[in-house]
């Protein structure tokens, strides 16, 4: 139910929900996009971000300055990517908020998670 390939999709013009998830990641990497998740390491029982416990974060901004130098923008993907993810700009980075793909942001509709993301690839 989660709605992350299917907003992907639309953002890079390709079916992404309906792919084997190699496909997914090799047709994204061929558009220059990339997928990472802010946290290395947590605790955690069920799937909402509250559930989120103990929390070591990836260390990001050395990593990409080296494996992406030509990185130029970020979006997270939710509240809580964006709070942990957002002081990324303070290395030079253009950071997004995006809505949430997870289905545990209902209320908002598709069209409208779609038109921030698209913003965001538009930028």
């Amino acid at each position: 139910r989660n709605q992350l390939w299917r907003v992907a999709g639309a953002c890079s013009d390709h079916p992404l929900h309906d792919m084997p998830y190699a496909d997914r990641l090799a047709t994204l990497a061929r558009h220059d996009i990339g997928l990472w998740d802010m946290i290395a390491q947590c605790r955690r029982v069920g799937s909402l971000d509250a559930a989120v416990k103990d929390a070591s974060l990836h260390p990001l901004a050395d990593y990409l300055k080296t494996a992406a130098p030509h990185l130029q923008k970020i979006g997270f993907n939710g509240a809580l990517s964006w709070k942990l993810g957002h002081p990324l700009a303070d290395h030079g980075y253009a950071v997004f908020k995006l809505p949430s793909s997870s289905p545990a942001a209902a209320s908002v509709r598709f069209e409208d998670k779609l038109a921030v993301w698209k913003a965001m690839f538009a930028s």
